[in-house]
């Protein structure tokens, strides 16, 4: 099992930055900036999922960093739901 921090859309770097930012904020800068540089913003970083599967993950996760609903239905979008 794996999970994937995403945010999708033209907002998403900014959500990305608010809500790993602040989520990380204890642990430093430093590891805040690499959480929110590995984050998925990118449509087609979300669909290169074969590549967990090509290396085992039987389940992944997508933990959305965004609080707009709408994220759902990019995300759903973008793996062909």
């Amino acid at each position: 099992m794996a999970s994937v921090m995403y945010a999708l859309g033209p907002d998403a770097q900014a959500a990305i930055s608010v809500a790993i930012g602040s989520y990380y904020a204890f642990a430093g800068d430093e590891y805040a900036q690499y959480g929110i540089s590995i984050a998925y913003t990118e449509p087609e970083r979300i669909t290169a999922i074969a590549d967990f599967e090509r290396i085992g993950c039987d389940e992944l996760i997508f933990m959305g960093n965004d609080p707009d609903p709408a994220q759902v239905d990019l995300l759903a979008e973008v793996v062909g739901l």
